[in-house]
């Protein structure tokens, strides 16, 4: 009986990045989520992007007019949702993890 024995490719462990080279990838994040949204939206001059870093998370924080909201969110949260799995894809290739927050505007009825 003959065995076959299978072997798997094992990647290299992940180089620890300094804390300036984490601070230019979550500057460039930022500056490319705001390039985004500004290209999505009519008045572009209206948006802006900041961001907090937390302990194990970069919160990404979308400051909007409530007209171009719906924009941002699109049809079903479809836009919004894919810009969140995008920036997600790369903070994370980058070594950290990332969350966008969306203002909330209240009904006014």
């Amino acid at each position: 009986m003959t065995q076959v024995i299978r072997m798997r490719k094992v990647s290299p462990p992940a180089t620890v990045e300094s804390s300036e080279d984490v601070t230019v990838h979550r500057e460039t994040l930022r500056s490319f989520l705001e390039d985004a949204l500004k290209k999505i939206v009519d008045n572009s001059r209206n948006i802006s992007v900041s961001f907090m870093v937390g302990e194990r998370t970069t919160v990404y924080n979308v400051s909007c007019t409530q007209e171009e909201l719906g924009k941002i969110i699109g049809a079903k949260g479809k836009t919004i949702n894919s810009l969140r799995v995008i920036t997600l894809a790369m903070s994370s290739r980058m070594g950290f993890r990332s969350v966008i927050e969306i203002p909330y505007f209240p009904d006014n009825n």
